[in-house]
């Protein structure tokens, strides 16, 4: 359980681990260089039970936590947890259970219901796909329906395809499953084994685009190591920066296909564009064309992000951009197109 400034949250996740119904496990929780009150949360359950474990060192971010988690483990199978959801009580019994029955099986994850930040039940809960071609199918397409906090893994799997990999930042669970699928299949179970706490201050809020890349990217790596294709990505000790044109061109021209896009929507989402030259307008569209040929993105991504560039196009009196640029979303999307130029285009939350 990576923790970093959970207070309000973190003795709940704890504790709903310690109440489990399957009792013999240990708890690692990794303090990534908290600064509030979590230490001394966490330090005062570990006395309480020692079956906690607290884990200190500088920031290591994210990947770098989860894989010294790993690193320390000592059990043949590795829970994940994070610091402000619940586990339902039978959660460890279930999976353990079910990787017992089924030795074939890398990965067992599960469903989750949904609460708010104060812990009310939100009536929403997911509908994950059980049969491990379904969700290896659903992830091959940039679908991650194994819900990283339920996971139950087979330790030496996650070992044997090199753990959480850095350049994945946001979306790290997504590209760890695709290479865990290619080894050792991946099942969910029907049954709610986790309380999915929504609240503001989540990565998947703040870092939505980062997310969107690192997703796409993991797709597209995925799909070159299934054509017998080297990983460019595989030497990569840190988030690939999209707007750095030297270290995007080292990486060959899958990776510089995605990049493109998101340094153009990156452009685009940082503030308005109104004030836009023609040309940098230009430029923004041939790099949203050139992801459609590539098949970089989601149709529906290229289409929002184009609808960003309208008014820019359609305030500066510019007629032949403007045409150009619908004609773009056209081909992307023609439905939101034809509402495009009736409806306010707000900035979205990117999906």
């Amino acid at each position: 359980m990576p923790v970093r400034n959970a207070q309000h949250f973190v003795e709940d996740a704890a504790r709903s681990v310690l109440a489990q119904s399957h009792a013999c496990f240990e708890l690692l929780a990794i303090d990534d260089g908290s600064d509030d009150a979590t230490p001394q949360i966490l330090e005062r359950l570990a006395a309480a039970d020692g079956r906690i474990r607290v884990l200190r060192g500088g920031r290591l971010g994210l990947v770098g936590a989860l894989n010294r988690g790993l690193a320390e483990a000592r059990a043949p199978l590795v829970a994940r947890m994070d610091a402000d959801d619940v586990a339902t009580p039978k959660r460890f019994e279930l999976q353990v259970a079910a990787l017992a029955a089924a030795p074939h099986l890398g990965v067992v994850a599960g469903q989750v219901a949904f609460i708010d930040a104060a812990g009310r039940d939100l009536r929403r809960r997911s509908r994950h796909p059980l049969d491990p071609a379904a969700i290896a199918e659903r992830l091959a397409a940039g679908d991650c329906v194994v819900a990283h906090p339920t996971v139950m893994a087979r330790r030496q799997v996650l070992e044997a395809v090199g753990g959480y990999r850095a350049a994945y930042q946001c979306a790290e669970d997504i590209d760890l499953w695709l290479r865990v699928a290619e080894r050792a299949p991946i099942a969910n179970l029907p049954d709610v084994v986790l309380h999915y706490r929504i609240h503001g201050d989540q990565v998947s809020a703040r870092q939505r685009l980062r997310q969107m890349f690192s997703t796409d990217l993991a797709v597209k790596t995925a799909s070159l190591r299934r054509s017998g294709a080297p990983d460019p990505t595989s030497r990569a000790d840190g988030p690939i920066d999209w707007n750095d044109t030297d270290a995007i061109a080292a990486l060959g021209p899958d990776v510089a296909e995605i990049a493109s896009l998101f340094a153009a929507m990156d452009r685009i989402y940082s503030g308005p564009v109104r004030g836009w030259t023609d040309d940098a307008l230009r430029e923004a569209m041939t790099a949203i064309e050139r992801a459609r040929i590539a098949g970089a993105g989601s149709a529906r991504q290229r289409h929002r992000v184009l609808a960003r560039l309208l008014p820019s196009a359609l305030a500066g009196r510019r007629p032949a951009l403007a045409a150009r640029l619908l004609g773009q979303m056209w081909r992307e999307d023609r439905w939101r197109t034809l509402l495009a130029p009736w409806r306010e285009v707000r900035t979205p939350g990117l999906d």
